[in-house]
């Protein structure tokens, strides 16, 4: 339904499960008890398939990924800030995509250039979402898009948790951005 520029969609457009990823670990940190989760990503190289977890679950955030790969981990303010490399610089790995598994209550944001980004989001978590790509979107939740000509990413999406509105609207919790990749959010069973 078109309604003054915004296309609203709703329901399940693409079914997928998240399988265990057959990788290397590439890094994994213990979220600190009592502090913020904030985590970024950025995978300028491949794809992003990002878990949140459901409630009670390990509180620690971990990367899976092809061995030829390294995670570079700088700190700000806010919480790691994690760059996916090839581990050697002249090696390019053929699979660069990887697998983020972050607890619940974290705050995320991905960040590809080309890439795919797929987030599961657990059934009993009600998150607000902001999707920005040029590429393809994709959601088993509604979602209200923006299209904005002439810029990059020229699409730009929000999934609000129930009961948000106004100001808080613009903080959400999962940030996902890619400049030509698909984005596809989808409830994890």
């Amino acid at each position: 339904m078109r309604v003054r520029g915004v296309l609203l969609v709703a329901g399940p457009l693409m079914l997928a499960t998240l399988e265990p990823a057959s990788a290397a670990e590439l890094w994994r940190s213990p979220v600190v008890p009592g502090g913020a989760c904030k985590v970024s990503l950025v995978n300028e190289l491949g794809d992003v398939r990002l878990s949140l977890g459901p409630a009670g679950a390990t509180p620690e955030t971990v990367v899976r990924g092809d061995p030829q790969l390294a995670v570079v981990v700088a700190a700000d303010d806010t919480g790691p800030v994690l760059s996916v490399r090839p581990a050697v610089a002249s090696s390019m790995p053929a699979s660069t995509g990887v697998d983020v598994s972050v607890p619940t209550g974290c705050s995320v944001t991905v960040r590809t250039t080309t890439g795919n980004i797929t987030a599961w989001i657990g059934p009993d978590r009600d998150r607000s979402v902001l999707v920005a790509t040029s590429g393809e979107i994709t959601t088993d939740f509604t979602i209200e898009i923006e299209f904005r000509y002439h810029t990059e990413p020229s699409k730009r999406g929000w999934i609000l948790a129930s009961g948000v509105t106004g100001a808080a609207a613009d903080a959400p919790e999962l940030r996902l951005t890619s400049l030509q990749g698909a984005v596809a959010i989808q409830r994890a069973e």
